[in-house]
């Protein structure tokens, strides 16, 4: 079914995250940390969730129809993509995520949405609508979302500096103002190797309040992984790796990306993401020790990638990462059938290799038939131990295109009490523009209901910013 090489082979271009699928209308690279709420209480501070693990449908409580899309949040006109790769729901029940706008300036800002628990604007934070949007005179993207120990939102993504992207990282206050205290500005750049365009894809707060950022940076001849640590007033921090950024490059001619990012229980920061094996995409997964050096008990050389999990033999892509109670690493993706792609979610020992008690060795891979392009972004395991996982599907050749949401056992079958017994849900048209639906993101709230983000096509037809919460 697919190869395990704890050694990556060269490549030849880089692998892809929903950027890579989607093109840059779906925005450039990936999500974030969540914010998991972990209950609410009752005045004595009892835990209270709910009985059971939501059914799988769209929660009416929410917007009174499970889902709220918004439009042009940053002012610009013609057609305009808003699109909400980052997300987090706070303990207050405030649901907010992260993206971006066309702008009045005809290029894209970073922008944050905030809604109530019940699906409206909160008025409270931004300018008074709800919305913070940041323009640096340039074009600007957030492309996920954490939440730091004071409760500020931050931002990784890009920052055109004029002759090519860097990837940046912005910090907004609770209140939705920026947090100009951040990097004297409230902007953080970086040209990384200096040949040509860099992303930030995903960030992740570690135990002593550092920021762990993980993306790729072009040398002009190839992109190359890279992670990058600020420290909390949004600096590098030169204790790791000597210069506050490590890169990953396994041939001085082919690609790699790092998109997914996370702190394991020991402090070590896995990766997940591509690299080229020459021919076509592996999907990669890395751990590095907390100096920024590789740590080889993993794989043997600090990375293993997979290859052929679907049996198509081609591109083969992970996402994002997170993981499950016993510190077993989940990683989402998508993978070549040789007709089109599958999704998949791996389950990884601490060793690197597949948990052969997981799935069929390791994987749980699903296609959604009829030649459809299945993608998988981000698995989280929930207060029962399921495993849900955002994504979407599609029709023939991209035909239709809807927003998924999986849920998983823990043995890596569908779980048929989720969604009438089908396992999982889709949905289309929440924009009513009878186009793409994709869920970027999830998160849990307080009561274990499911929280989505990502974007829907609109009547204009362009996209529209997407919140989708499940019961």
């Amino acid at each position: 079914m697919f190869s395990f090489q704890p050694k990556a082979l060269p490549r030849r271009r880089t692998g892809g995250a929903w950027l890579k699928a989607m093109g840059r209308a779906a925005a450039a690279g990936w999500m974030l940390s969540l914010l998991l709420a972990a209950g609410c209480s009752d005045s004595d501070g009892t835990l209270i969730r709910l009985p059971n693990a939501p059914a799988g449908e769209l929660d009416p409580t929410f917007n009174q129809v499970g889902y709220v899309t918004h439009d042009n949040a940053a002012g610009g006109s013609g057609p305009v993509n808003d699109v909400a790769p980052g997300l987090a729901v706070l303990p207050s029940g405030d649901i907010v995520a992260s993206g971006f706008s066309l702008g009045p300036g005809g290029y894209n800002n970073a922008v944050l949405y905030n809604y109530t628990e019940a699906g409206q604007l909160n008025t409270a934070f931004g300018g008074g609508d709800g919305i913070f949007v940041f323009d640096p005179g340039a074009h600007a993207e957030g492309l996920n979302l954490t939440v730091d120990d004071q409760g500020r939102f931050v931002v990784p993504g890009v920052f055109f500096t004029g002759t090519d992207n860097d990837m940046a990282v912005i910090r907004v206050d609770s209140n939705g103002t920026l947090d100009t205290s951040f990097s004297g500005d409230g902007l953080f750049n970086h040209d990384g190797l200096g040949g040509g365009n860099d992303t930030a894809n995903s960030a992740v707060i570690d135990g002593s309040g550092n920021i762990v950022i993980c993306g790729r940076s072009s040398d002009g001849a190839e992109n190359h992984a890279v992670i990058w640590r600020l420290d909390s007033s949004g600096f590098l921090d030169t204790t790791f790796g000597g210069t506050g950024w490590v890169t990953f490059d396994v041939s001085p001619t082919f690609d790699e990306e790092a998109v997914g990012c996370l702190i394991d229980d020991s402090g070590r920061i896995v990766a997940s993401g591509n690299v080229d094996n020459g021919t076509d995409d592996d999907a990669a997964v890395w751990r590095f020790n907390s100096d920024g050096s590789l740590d080889t008990s993993f794989g043997g050389v600090g990375y293993v990638t997979f290859h052929d999990i679907a049996g198509g033999a081609a591109d083969d892509n992970a996402n994002f990462s997170s993981l499950d109670p016993s510190g077993r690493i989940l990683t989402a993706g998508f993978s070549s059938n040789g007709t089109d792609f599958d999704g998949f979610v791996l389950r990884l020992e601490s060793d690197g290799s597949p948990d052969s008690t997981f799935g069929s060795g390791g994987f749980a891979v699903f296609d959604f038939g009829n030649n459809s392009f299945d993608r998988m972004f981000i698995p989280r395991v929930d207060f029962w131990g399921n495993i849900v996982v955002a994504g979407f599907v599609s029709g023939p050749v991209g035909v239709n295109i809807d927003m998924a949401v999986w849920r998983y056992l823990a043995d890596g079958s569908l779980d048929p009490s989720f969604a009438n017994g089908a396992g999982f849900l889709t949905h289309h048209n929440a924009a009513g523009g009878n186009g793409a639906d994709l869920a970027l993101n999830l998160a849990f709230d307080a009561q274990g209901r499911i929280v989505l983000s990502g974007y829907s096509t609109n009547s204009v037809p362009d996209l529209d910013a997407t919140i989708w919460r499940i019961r």
